[in-house]
């Protein structure tokens, strides 16, 4: 107990050299960290406490969790622990019930925000989805017992008006009107696409603004088809 597994495999060799084996070599491997849990939350398949194995690649964990769910947002949540508190970030995740959907951060303060379960003063990073599956070495994240993995609910964007199918559809990261509209069926017979507008809510104000399909549109934004006058 205590020793790193290079320290084992030399007390291991001493003790095998002692009259059982000439010369011996011994490697040790660490195959599962049965103390050094990690929570995973909010979209995915089988939120749960895991033990950190061998791999403790971020990419590793979450395919033990069964992988994101189809509302799993673009970006995913690592919360460590404070330096020391290790083990009562361990305490708290293990008393607290596992509610599988749980996808909402929690405001901190106007620039921070925290997974449900995380510790104050934990250091948050932020990992791209798609830059894990990209293979990012920076972005696969080498947990560490203690951390919570936290993968939020995908934003949305409403498409209303004069659209072949007004519908809620999943936020993507770098999502255009026009992607928007395709995602949409484009627009109806009755529809204009001189009349195009985005009504997005910024600072507590509601604002309109008119777009053009190759505008980028960001969380929350309803796009408006509007009718065309004849």
């Amino acid at each position: 107990a205590g020793l790193a597994p290079g320290d084992l495999a030399k007390n291991l060799q001493a003790l095998l050299g002692n009259g059982f084996i000439r010369r011996p070599e011994v490697s040790v491997r660490v195959k599962e960290y049965r103390s050094r849990p990690v929570l995973v939350l909010g979209e995915v398949a089988r939120p749960g406490i895991f033990a950190l194995k061998g791999d403790r690649a971020l990419l590793t964990i979450l395919a033990e969790a069964g992988g994101l769910t189809a509302n799993a947002g673009h970006e995913l949540l690592v919360a460590r622990p404070p330096e020391g508190a290790e083990s009562r970030a361990i305490e708290q995740f293990t008393s607290m019930p596992i509610v599988p959907g749980l996808s909402d951060v929690v405001p901190i303060s106007d620039t921070e925000e925290l997974p449900p379960g995380a510790l104050p003063g934990s250091d948050v990073f932020r990992a791209s989805f798609r830059e894990l599956m990209k293979g990012n070495p920076e972005q696969n994240v080498i947990l560490e017992g203690g951390d919570l993995i936290f993968v939020p609910r995908a934003a949305q964007i409403f498409i209303t008006g004069q659209a072949a199918r007004p519908a809620t559809l999943k936020y993507i990261d770098g999502m255009t009107v026009q992607d928007a509209l395709q995602q949409a069926g484009g627009i109806s017979e009755r529809g204009s696409m001189k009349r195009l507008k985005v009504i997005r809510f910024e600072d507590g104000k509601r604002r309109e603004l008119k777009v053009q399909l190759t505008d980028l549109l960001k969380p929350g934004d309803t796009l408006n088809i509007g009718e065309r006058f004849f």
